[in-house]
């Protein structure tokens, strides 16, 4: 009886779109929390010309806005309000000292970054709508679910789960001109109080803007 319940259940997790309950507890977490606060390492693999680029910040999250800040070779801010997403690259102090802010306000495209964040930290049956479930696999303490997006600017999106602390700890993604992208998340903070400054865009009379 024991093998056919242990057949059954491993049969069920390789169908795809089946969602088990270990990590959808795990979303339920997130998407249940007035807010999230997390740590970010990003690194990026451009497979088409080889290149590796990484960059680390920090990633906030409440009530549909996000805010995500990071700093590599260059900074760069990513603001999602109002259903307005901007990207705000700052310029390379080594070369540009002087340099301005370069402000792209997005609107008919949404990066495959915030697409897949913007769903997974806020609504759990969207998500595993538009995310259907491939395959889950267990490797040590971790738990690794494979998803078929449902965007065409993203052809491969898969989570890596922690059981142990029941977090998410990696999210991977290759996007439609085959960018890898691994996002490393640590030090997570839930339902802290964000201050509502930290998600509102402040224009500079200096920015270069340009809409896309």
């Amino acid at each position: 009886m024991k093998f056919l319940t242990y057949f059954l259940t491993m049969s069920l997790l390789c169908l795809p779109g089946f969602a088990s309950n270990e990590f959808t507890k795990i979303l339920n977490k997130y998407t249940s929390a007035t807010s999230v606060e997390v740590k970010i390492k990003k690194t990026d693999e451009k497979i088409t010309i080889g290149t590796k680029s990484t960059s680390e910040g920090v990633l906030k999250f409440a009530k549909d806005k996000i805010f995500i800040s990071l700093k590599g070779d260059k900074k760069i801010e990513f603001f999602y309000n109002n259903n307005t997403i901007r990207l705000v690259e700052y310029p390379d102090q080594d070369f540009e000292k002087d340099g301005k802010r370069k402000v792209t306000e997005l609107k008919k495209t949404t990066p495959a970054l915030m697409l897949g964040l913007i769903h997974l930290f806020s609504n759990q049956k969207k998500f595993l709508k538009e995310f259907k479930v491939l395959s889950e696999k267990k490797v040590d303490e971790n738990l690794i679910v494979e998803f078929k997006p449902s965007q065409k600017n993203l052809k491969t999106f898969t989570l890596l789960f922690g059981l142990k602390d029941k977090t998410i700890n990696q999210v991977m993604f290759t996007d439609d001109v085959d960018t890898k992208t691994t996002l490393e998340l640590d030090q997570l903070k839930l339902n802290k109080k964000l201050n509502s400054n930290d998600f509102e865009f402040k224009k500079l009379k200096t920015d270069e803007v340009t809409t896309e």
